[in-house]
């Protein structure tokens, strides 16, 4: 499958440790990463089927996609309900296994060098190369996003994060990265 690339923003906390842990716990409660962990007991042969999919049902919304698959594994007699859902996200990232979650939930610390597992900060040379000022706005973080990939200097399984600011106050960080095998 390959590793996949995600961004997020968050409510600004001067811990910016604990910034991430909250945002981590919002992604893990919103249910916003893949759901590996459906396929513990499916043999191969679902995988046939799912291969027969449509190009654009692979491009649903995740909660469409995990009905999809449910649909298919209830009509194979696979399951007649799903399995229960992981309680927490330690239980979930031990279940997805190496695959990981493709999303926030495998960044698990803060950093101040890129680590596997690690957000780090946006240096200061690239904040002030991007943004042309080390205090960015959401509106030019935005837009610098939206052209760029602001973690290519990252290996997958990191991240690295940037304080928002509105009315030269702290507001939101914004995290990228990208995980997933």
């Amino acid at each position: 499958m390959g590793s996949s690339g995600w961004s997020y923003y968050t409510p600004y906390k001067e811990d910016i440790a604990e910034a991430l842990q909250d945002l981590r716990q919002r992604v893990f409660e919103e249910g916003e990463y893949q759901k590996f962990w459906l396929f513990e007991e499916v043999s191969d042969e679902i995988f046939d089927e799912l291969d027969e999919l449509e190009e654009s049902d692979w491009h649903q919304s995740n909660q469409k996609l995990v009905e999809t698959f449910a649909h298919i594994l209830e009509r194979k007699h696979i399951y007649t309900e799903l399995p229960q859902a992981p309680q927490t996200i330690d239980e979930l990232l031990e279940r997805n296994g190496p695959d990981g979650t493709h999303s926030i939930l495998d960044i698990d610390h803060i950093a101040s060098q890129p680590e596997n597992g690690a957000a780090v900060p946006l240096p200061e040379a690239k904040l002030l190369e991007y943004f042309g000022t080390d205090k960015p706005t959401r509106a030019m973080v935005e837009k610098v996003a939206a052209e760029y990939s602001i973690d290519a200097f990252l290996d997958k399984w990191q991240a690295t994060f940037i304080i928002i600011y509105h009315d030269s106050l702290p507001s939101e960080i914004f995290f990228s990265g990208s995980s997933g095998d």
